[in-house]
């Protein structure tokens, strides 16, 4: 994959965050269209990342005045937002626990608190919640007693039975965003339960953070689930969630299961995400991925030269719709599937 030099640089930033070098290019760092780099960071929520890696290294300094204070005001502006949502965590929770609701913290939090050093470089937006399909009514009760209002009330029957799952949003000093899941949104044309599987439930693990416990996913799930939505939510193009797979399989890629993962890729029907994101991760950020693994996965596969990854991974804005469509569609195992897919798609029409 032909890279620009300013792509070739966001990659030695995350790189480097993940503790693969130091970025020793210094005397070149003034030439670079630091235009194009801060717009890709900007789109992909990259700032922490950089400021951390950035200043750390002493290298801050040497950018130049316009470039340096986007990436120093998007930090603070990153933080400011991700302590807003500890906040609302912290508030949620308990909610939930005395409620007897279960649930698993997907994303965000979760990616921050156990991968990322310091964790402030794992920026979030919002707050997303795997539920247990029964419980949905329960839950939106829930947060309609912590004044949450679901986000587009037109489409909630929409969104409930084509992508399982409905945002909320609150309104106060400043506005917060949270979503329930209570599966990936495959299911549309892959009836195979993943996150509603009754695995997942009985392998919760726990983090302790502030004095609380919070339930998140096993590796052995975990690291498919990242590969499904870089691949499908983001079509690739948010290099962040990239980061969230590499440092997940840094720290237990020794110790999970990769026959497994093979094998409930092809029983799932998700070989293709499964497969372009991990190979993304060992080629972008050099995460040490299985060569057996990629081959394994990869055996016949030819959509892969489909793509025109260069474009996807570094886009600066949301893809078009028919084109997200499209890179979609691409991605998904088997003639079944594609047929059911375009079946779901005009029924939503």
């Amino acid at each position: 994959m032909g890279l620009s030099p300013e792509n070739e640089f966001v990659l030695r930033v995350l790189r480097s965050h993940s503790g693969r070098g130091q970025i020793r290019i210094e005397e070149s760092l003034p030439l670079l269209d630091w235009t194009k780099v801060v717009s890709v960071a900007k789109a992909q929520d990259l700032f922490p990342i950089f400021y951390h890696v950035l200043s750390h290294q002493g290298l801050l300094e040497v950018i130049p005045p316009s470039p340096r204070e986007e990436i120093e005001e998007g930090y603070l502006e990153s933080t400011a937002s991700t302590l807003c949502y500890d906040d609302l965590l912290k508030e949620i929770l308990p909610s939930f626990h005395r409620g007897g609701l279960p649930f698993v913290i997907l994303k965000g939090p979760s990616m921050a608190l156990e991968f990322y050093h310091p964790r402030e470089t794992r920026p979030y937006r919002d707050l997303d919640l795997l539920i247990k399909t029964a419980d949905f009514e329960q839950a939106r009760n829930l947060l309609s007693g912590l004044d949450f209002r679901v986000t587009d009330p037109d489409r909630e029957t929409h969104r409930r039975r084509y992508f399982n799952s409905v945002g909320f949003f609150r309104k106060r000093a400043s506005d917060v965003h949270l979503d329930l899941h209570w599966e990936t949104l495959m299911i549309s044309w892959n009836r195979r339960p993943f996150l509603s599987s009754s695995k997942v439930w009985e392998e919760i693990r726990w983090l302790e953070y502030s004095g609380m416990e919070l339930p998140v996913l096993q590796p052995q799930t975990l690291i498919p689930y990242l590969c499904i939505h870089f691949a499908f939510h983001h079509q690739f193009g948010k290099l962040l969630t990239l980061c969230d797979l590499d440092l997940a399989i840094q720290k237990f890629g020794r110790e999970v299961d990769w026959e497994e993962i093979v094998w409930q890729s092809r029983e799932m029907m998700i070989r293709k995400p499964v497969h372009h994101s991990l190979m993304l991760a060992a080629s972008l950020l050099e995460t040490e991925v299985p060569g057996s693994v990629l081959r394994a996965l990869g055996k016949g596969q030819i959509g892969g030269k489909l793509f025109p990854l260069n474009y996807l991974i570094f886009r600066e804005k949301p893809l078009n719709t028919n084109v997200e469509r499209l890179a979609k569609f691409v991605l998904i195992d088997g003639l079944p599937g594609k047929i059911q897919s375009l079946v779901t798609f005009y029924r939503q029409r």
